[in-house]
């Protein structure tokens, strides 16, 4: 196992009905519970469940696992401290619990209660609706961990079963369609019959204006800086990557010909209410080895052409000269950019993310943004950190166009202005128009006036924002009794409690530890630029007046009413240290 740290062996039984496990074999009632896994994570909201910390329970209902400082988490740390664990068996409600194992063997004895899982078919369909037999389904959980593995029938469909609340993807693969994952939440108003479309291959070829082939063209999903981990201060090059489950792009033939299977990932949260997937287009990119003759292509994948032939063309030398709003506070600063070509009309279905590149810090002819892209339409995002407080400071995005021709171009200057979580604060915070979960009566900031408010705007369908309300708790429970109050505002995808309990009914246990949030939770008022049938998910009266684009997005907002700034509740000791400060300085003296 990766990284290092003490050695921890636990070992034990699962018990079943409230089963009482007085040492190997010996039980009261009940009977063990067998086929099923045992996942341990470090406790944090930013850990995950990892297949270096993954054990089977065997037919006796015993498991046994050495954990050697192994790494979870996005910072790939070992693992070190209490640890919590997940046990799923089918047939039973996941077993949640905390451990702190000490130096010798560690017996952890977990009782699961049985409860039916929920069943949901899948039935997979081609490009006119027909059913794809033999589709080879792996059902995973955490992250890669293979739960089982199933094959569609002839009619296209299997089923699969789950705990109620458990998040798990699948993935499918069928020898003449695209390879497909999909996430699912594990909501309990899930549809019992969902639709999964399968995609045929994207083939075509690629040629010049001129209608020539071009057989030096590689195609990957994204251009992107090369990273160098061993030495992170360089320069870093855009290179092409990933194609058909590799890092490295693919190649065409000596005839400029393609026959490609990018990898398709959907998400639970496109569903509509028949069951059926929303499908949003998808990048290629096509680019010579020098960057220097490129091309996007963006591809439904509900309905692949028979054939696309592709016109590479000269990218042009784009020089954008770039001014600062706001100053590092380090007085070091990173800046990168990244760019979406427009289709079309170039709406949010007709736009691919394509690009991404970062600025030299230490320009000879100052600071801008220096890239080689296409004649075409483009939406540019540029953003700008401190890299010694890791705080965002800057985000602009504009729309520019590349004209046809080979010279270079110099666009006008651009000025990049401060983030608006950054403009909100020190500014009286924006009212919120919400309604209380349970009374449906509106809540104000202004009845809070003369405490700190800790706002959170988070969302059912947020995996984040699930994992973080944990530490919510843990600061509700520790400043309740003081000046500070906790708020929780829900997007508008969820309307009334019922709704509200059905879809997180199984996170209460799984992630919450059957706990209701103990502080008060208001759903947001409907925005009213949500048209007929566009998702609801991550909108809001309330999100739109405090610039939420990312979730869970986290404010304090002082006994003054007016914004401390933005805070992350995953990131132990900061939200208590911002509210600690606070509340010294309004403290009587």
């Amino acid at each position: 196992m990766p990284g290092s740290g003490r050695r921890r062996r636990l070992g034990r039984e699962a018990g079943g009905d409230g089963a009482d496990r007085r040492g190997p074999g010996r039980r009261r009632r009940g009977k063990p519970v067998g086929a099923g896994k045992i996942l341990f994570a470090p406790q944090s909201a930013r850990a995950s469940f990892t297949r270096d910390a993954t054990t089977s329970i065997d037919a006796e209902g015993r498991y046994r696992i050495e954990l050697k400082g192994f790494a979870s988490g996005p910072d790939r740390q070992a693992a070190t401290g209490p640890l919590r664990f997940l046990a799923l068996a089918a047939g039973h409600r996941p077993g949640l619990g905390q451990i702190e194992p000490g130096p010798g063997p560690t017996d952890v004895q977990i009782r699961l209660t049985p409860e039916p899982w929920r069943e949901t078919v899948f039935r997979f369909v081609d490009r006119r609706g027909g059913p794809v037999g033999d589709v080879d389904v792996d059902v995973l959980i955490g992250r890669k961990l293979v739960w089982e593995t199933l094959k569609s029938g002839r009619d296209g469909r299997c089923r699969v079963a789950m705990a109620a609340g458990s998040g798990y993807s699948i993935e499918a693969r069928s020898k003449d369609h695209l390879p497909t994952s999909v996430g699912f939440r594990g909501v309990a108003d899930d549809p019992m019959e969902v639709a999964i479309p399968l995609s045929d291959p994207i083939r075509g070829r690629v040629v010049d204006p001129e209608g020539r082939p071009q057989p030096g063209i590689q195609v990957g999903r994204l251009i992107a800086p090369n990273y160098n981990a061993d030495a992170p201060g360089d320069q870093l090059p855009l290179v092409l990557y990933e194609m058909q489950g590799s890092d490295e792009p693919a190649k065409l033939d000596a005839e400029g010909r393609f026959d490609l299977r990018p990898a398709i990932h959907l998400d639970s949260r496109s569903l509509d209410a028949s069951g059926s997937f929303r499908t949003w287009l998808q990048p290629l990119c096509f680019a010579d080895e020098a960057l220097r003759r490129v091309a996007f292509l963006g591809f439904d994948p509900s309905d692949v052409k028979p054939a696309y032939e592709v016109v590479v063309k000269p990218a042009r030398r784009v020089l954008i000269p770039l001014e600062h709003e706001v100053a590092s506070p380090s007085g070091k600063i990173e800046v990168w950019w990244e760019i979406s070509a427009l289709l079309g009309a170039g709406g949010p279905r007709e736009s691919i993310f394509v690009m991404s590149g970062v600025v030299d810090p230490q320009p000879a002819e100052g600071e801008r943004l220096e890239a080689y892209w296409p004649e075409g339409r483009y939406r540019l995002t540029v953003h700008s950190a401190d890299p010694v407080a890791e705080k965002g400071l800057e985000e602009t995005t504009i729309e520019i166009v590349v004209p046809p021709g080979d010279g270079p171009l110099t666009l006008p200057t651009l000025r990049l202005t401060s983030l608006p979580q950054r403009k909100l604060m020190g500014q009286p915070a924006p009212e919120i128009e919400a309604r209380d979960l349970d009374t449906g009566e509106p809540v104000k900031l202004a009845d809070f006036r003369g405490k700190v408010v800790v706002l959170d705007f988070w969302g059912y369908w947020c995996g984040p924002c699930i994992g973080s309300m944990p530490r919510l708790m843990e600061v509700h429970d520790r400043f309740k009794d003081r000046q500070v109050v906790v708020l929780a505002v829900h997007d508008q995808s969820v309307r009334t409690r019922d709704e509200y309990d059905r879809k997180l009914a199984g996170v209460k246990h799984n992630v919450w530890g059957d706990r209701e949030l103990p502080f008060r939770v208001a759903l947001d008022g409907p925005d009213p630029a949500v048209g007929e049938g566009d998702s609801t998910i991550g909108r809001g009266v309330s999100c739109d007046r405090y610039k939420v684009v990312y979730f869970p997005t986290t404010y304090v907002i002082g006994a003054d009413g007016k914004v401390l700034g933005p805070a992350d509740a995953r990131e132990p000791g900061r939200l208590e240290a911002m509210l600690e400060e606070q509340l010294g300085k309004t403290s009587p003296r």
